[in-house]
């Protein structure tokens, strides 16, 4: 991989903790909002859970990837150095192609029009770019924060639209808020290793706001 980013070496066996918190958080998400699709049939719903099945996938993938660095030690006297470093880079182009994924379909949830051909091309579209990449950790985040961008702005607006504004959908902006510069902080990170460490906090904070909203939502 052509390019990385600074992560504190204190906060590397932490960072395996929290990517599984992460995978369980975003897996129960999915498993909610499917819940509540069977219930209402609403489609944002349906979408909603399968944005998160695929961001709890690419979670689970990062953290198998996090553990191989670890034991790399141990995976030195099996494997070669060059089919180490293959291995933990196709790990992580499939956690940012996941994680992209469920971006993107958070993204199409949005959209007015229903086109099956619409989402299956901008699916397409970031497998390609992820995995034909140079510069795939710049690529990653940028186009996260493109997509986190939208989506807030999206909830934004229809926050301010209506006439009687509800509490968890206030929560929700600041969920996403939270994501979009946990996300913009990884930028920083290339030079500064506490910003890495800080995108982290607000992730999780970020996912627990959405998990904490959605079941108040099912229990209603």
């Amino acid at each position: 991989m052509a390019n990385t980013y600074l992560v504190p070496i204190w906060f590397f066996g932490y960072e395996v903790s929290l990517e599984l918190i992460f995978a369980l958080i975003t897996l129960v998400l999915s498993i909610y909002s499917f819940r509540i699709f069977r219930l209402s049939e609403q489609r944002q719903t349906k979408f909603f859970g399968l944005a998160f099945a695929f961001i709890s996938a690419s979670y689970f993938l990062q953290s198998f990837v996090s553990l191989r660095m670890i034991l790399n030690e141990n995976i030195n006297e099996v494997l070669s150095l060059v089919e180490i470093s293959t291995i933990n880079n196709l790990g992580l182009r499939l956690h940012m192609m996941f994680f992209l994924m469920g971006l993107v379909t958070l993204a199409y949830m949005t959209f007015k029009v229903k086109s099956g051909k619409t989402y299956a091309f901008m699916l397409i579209l970031v497998v390609a770019a992820i995995m034909m990449s140079s510069y795939v950790v710049y690529l990653f985040h940028l186009l996260s924060t493109i997509l986190l961008a939208y989506v807030l702005t999206y909830y934004l607006f229809n926050y301010r639209r209506k006439k009687k504004r509800k509490r968890r959908s206030l929560l929700i902006i600041i969920a996403f808020a939270f994501l979009l510069i946990g996300s913009m902080d990884f930028f920083f990170s290339f030079s500064t290793s506490m910003y890495y460490v800080i995108g982290h906090m607000l992730e999780l904070v970020a996912y627990l706001i959405i998990l904490i909203n959605l079941i108040t939502v099912l229990r209603k």
